[in-house]
C-alpha cells in the first residue's frame, strides 16, 4: 500500500511540483508586498484632481496662515486661481507683503498675528 501511494503520488504530482507550489506562494507573498507598497503612489497620480470649487462651493473662504512665506503665497495663487476668497494670516514683521498679496489676489482681508507668542 504504500508503495502504491508514494508511486501515485509522484504519478500525480512529479517530481518538481512541491517546490514550484513553494515557490509560487513566495512569489505571490512578495508580489503583494511589492503591489500594496507601489498601488498608493500610482493611484495617487493616476487619478483626476480635486475640484475644490465643487467640493466647497462657490465663494468660499480660505485662510491661509504664513502668507508671505514662499509656500503661502503658491498656497494663495493656487486657492485664488480656484475662486477662493482669501483670508491672509502673518506675523507682523511683513505686513507690507500681506498687503501686496492682497491687492494681488482681489480685497482679501489680511490679519497680522503672531502665533508664536500665544
Amino acid at each position: 500500500k504504500k508503495m502504491i501511494r508514494s508511486t501515485l503520488g509522484w504519478m500525480l504530482w512529479g517530481k518538481k511540483t512541491p517546490r514550484r507550489f513553494v515557490f509560487g506562494v513566495g512569489a505571490f507573498t512578495i508580489g503583494s508586498f511589492f503591489a500594496d507598497w507601489f498601488k498608493a503612489p500610482i493611484l495617487h497620480n493616476l487619478r483626476e484632481p480635486l475640484s475644490l470649487r465643487s467640493r466647497y462651493g462657490i465663494d468660499s473662504y480660505a485662510v491661509v496662515a504664513g502668507a508671505t512665506s514662499s509656500t503661502g503665497e503658491a498656497f494663495c495663487d493656487k486657492l485664488a486661481s480656484q475662486g477662493f476668497k482669501l483670508i491672509l494670516v502673518d506675523d507682523t514683521k511683513k505686513s507690507s507683503a500681506l498687503q501686496e498679496l492682497s491687492s494681488k489676489h482681489g480685497s482679501a482681508p489680511t490679519f497680522t498675528f503672531d502665533f508664536r507668542n500665544q
